[in-house]
């Protein structure tokens, strides 16, 4: 751990929340290969040191490493360690659930419904299709074998 760059977010987060600005800090999952290589290498040690430091500093963060706790998988990915538009959705979903404040900006400025209704539609997906932007469907970018069809 860094201990200039956690001090530095510690004092971030306060700065946030002296401001009345909501921080709801997650740690984002990784493709499935990536977080169990992770699991197995000491050298990724510092990632649980650095949770558990913040959390001495009181601050919360929702850890989100594993794609299982938010239903996602690795074709939901652009690569090992960047999840894309649907996973994005799927962390919001999942905080969204979990938060029990009715008062907390997620809960006043989501619409849950609707986000069902994309991870739904668009499962699998890395991105939601935009005609504008991209002009051939989404391809497998790890080469998993992932269905890419766009949904009509």
């Amino acid at each position: 751990t860094n201990s200039t760059h956690l001090k530095m977010f510690v004092k971030l987060v306060r700065y946030m929340e002296k401001r009345q600005i909501t921080v709801v800090p997650f740690m984002g999952p990784f493709a499935s290969v990536v977080y169990k290589a992770m699991n197995s290498e000491q050298k990724y040690a510092y990632i649980d040191e650095t949770l558990k430091k913040l959390k001495e500093n009181n601050i919360s963060v929702w850890d989100l490493q594993n794609l299982k706790k938010i239903n996602s998988s690795d074709c939901e990915f652009l690569d090992g360690d960047h999840g894309g538009e649907v996973t994005m959705m799927r962390i919001l979903l999942y905080l969204y659930k979990k938060i029990n404040d009715n008062e907390h900006p997620l809960k006043k400025f989501i619409k849950a419904t609707d986000l069902e209704k994309n991870i739904k539609k668009y499962n699998g997906l890395s991105a939601i299709p935009n005609s504008d932007i991209y002009k051939n469907p989404e391809v497998d970018f790890l080469h998993l074998g992932c269905s890419k069809k766009n949904p009509q």
